[in-house]
């Protein structure tokens, strides 16, 4: 045990004892001072409460610095101190389970996650955190019920919204989806993932002009995301802007140097305008990244581009 935690195990034990006398004088006295008494009991009991809450916190302090630096091992073992000491604290379970989420976990994150709703009912991030448990489970259905949950305690939860969407949109509901996302931009107008998802159902449904004005958004808001770049070239692609659609190849390849796919998409609008020397030499580029072209792509590469192994 180190110096600063006997500190304060001495701390307490000294209340504890003081607590102890009190109550033998109180036995004694009751008679005399009830009053007095009972007021000195109660100001001892809430001193050895704040004690022990410091020391929680402490704790807790230490695990979330242990688990910031990668020592989940180290920081669940102190969490667990602190879940000893106060077993009526919500948020060590919810920090717990966290750590679990981080240790790939799941199950026993959930079971964490419960208890702290089961202890806080309106702990709107534990609702959130355990529909992302559910989520990475394969369980929409159930994620979608917390999300659900933390928006009805938090109407402006926008991360609440957009994880909602995801899972509509994993459970086919395009229609749900695409409001949610909606509705997380609302809360929050530069949540740069919903622009990104609420551009890929307007691809999906056509609305072209639609899905390039959510990427912009999402690059606007997030620059350095190379496959929002990707994707709006490719929606350009399919425009058959194919000069614009370079452009943004180009800034993924910028921010992301080795995106193999960049390169493939690049290849495949520099062929398009007939430019075929430039077109090879990204399909090379994406090959030695380690792009895996299906059989008939690796064909007519090798075909168009005689140097290609």
């Amino acid at each position: 045990m180190s110096a600063y935690n006997h500190t304060f195990m001495y701390r307490i034990i000294v209340l504890l004892v003081m607590g102890i006398v009190s109550l033998c004088s109180y036995a004694l006295s009751y008679e005399a001072n009830v009053e007095t008494e009972d007021t000195t009991t109660l100001g001892i009991e809430n001193m050895i409460r704040e004690t022990v809450a410091k020391r929680y916190d402490r704790v807790m302090m230490k695990a979330l610095k242990k688990g910031s630096k990668g020592d989940l091992d180290k920081a669940i073992s102190l969490i667990n101190k602190a879940i000893d000491m106060d077993s009526s604290n919500a948020e060590g379970y919810y920090n717990r389970a966290y750590a679990y989420l981080l240790r790939n976990e799941t199950k026993k994150a959930i079971e964490d996650l419960s208890q702290a709703i089961r202890l806080d009912s309106a702990y709107t991030d534990a609702y959130l955190t355990r529909g992302l448990a559910y989520a990475d489970l394969g369980s929409d259905s159930l994620a979608i019920t917390d999300f659900t949950k933390a928006i009805e305690l938090d109407s402006l939860f926008a991360p609440a919204y957009y994880h909602r969407g995801v899972s509509n949109y994993f459970q086919h509901n395009l229609k749900q989806a695409k409001c949610d996302f909606s509705k997380a931009i609302e809360c929050d107008t530069l949540y740069a993932e919903a622009y990104y998802n609420r551009a890929q159902i307007q691809s999906k449904e056509g609305n072209m002009k639609e899905a390039i004005a959510d990427y912009s958004a999402a690059i606007n808001a997030d620059p350095y995301d190379a496959e929002y770049y990707v994707n709006r070239g490719n929606v350009l692609y399919a425009q058959k802007e194919y000069r614009l659609s370079i452009g943004d190849y180009n800034r993924a390849i910028h921010v992301e140097p080795e995106m193999a796919l960049a390169y493939v998409n690049r290849g495949n609008a520099y062929y398009m305008i007939k430019d075929k020397m430039n077109a090879c030499r990204d399909w090379n580029k994406a090959l030695e990244l380690g792009y895996k072209y299906n059989t008939k792509d690796r064909r007519f590469v090798r075909q168009t581009c005689p140097s290609t192994k």
